[in-house]
């Protein structure tokens, strides 16, 4: 946790300060679903109660908050995306780091099952990275936004984690479970309003494509 309150809110307060002092006019904040925290009011809102579960979603929160200071205070133009379960070429496949469809991928390409935690009903909106590229380059341009604006950035539609395995394919066990919200799904009504942006990926299209690039083959 101290390494990443370091990085994490002391990063964003140097780099907001940085983009004050270099006189340039916006700051895109990569915020994250996270702060939202093991919600029952779904799908989640840009106004809904925030409740972190984790040392980093309570950081990603601070960030926010940081940001509509600047705004506030020194007039910097800020908006923060709040992006969901992020996923889409070059995604790490190891490490600490790495997402579900990832670690999932590393296990096929090394013969080894899928491990799912807990019951594997967790469910997360998946937001393809291209997609996320759309939505930042429109924060930086659209005139409706710069005033510490927060905005989901999610498909509004989720999947649970056995849906994701059952679309690889393969061989699946259990494992235990660990502290996660159990559900995760964005309302994007406010990033249509503002940014004029929708996501245009399909999961399970892009599966298919993505196991054919690896030399996965396609059951």
């Amino acid at each position: 946790p101290l390494e990443y309150e370091l990085n994490n809110t002391f990063g964003t307060l140097n780099m907001l300060r940085c983009t004050c002092e270099s006189k340039i006019n916006r700051f895109v904040y990569s915020a994250s679903s996270a702060v939202y925290g093991n919600t029952e009011q779904l799908p989640c809102k840009e106004s809904n109660s925030i409740d972190p579960i984790s040392p980093y979603a309570a950081q990603k929160y601070y960030g926010e908050v940081l940001c509509k200071i600047f705004s506030e205070v020194y007039k910097l133009e800020t908006v923060s995306l709040r992006y969901f379960n992020i996923y889409g070429e070059r995604q790490k496949i190891d490490g600490a780091y790495a997402a579900v469809m990832g670690i999932f991928i590393s296990q096929i390409l090394n013969n080894q099952p899928m491990t799912i935690r807990g019951d594997g009903e967790q469910r997360r909106d998946f937001t393809y990275v291209g997609d996320v590229v759309s939505a930042n380059i429109l924060s930086m341009n659209s005139k409706k936004v710069g005033f510490g604006e927060v905005i989901n950035i999610g498909t509004g539609k989720n999947y649970s984690v056995n849906e994701i395995a059952n679309i690889i394919g393969g061989e699946k066990i259990n494992v235990n479970p660990v502290i996660e919200p159990r559900e995760s799904l964005a309302c994007t009504d406010k990033a249509k309003e503002l940014l004029n942006w929708e996501p245009k990926t399909n999961i399970r299209n892009w599966i298919k494509k993505y196991k054919k690039d690896l030399g996965i083959k396609n059951e």
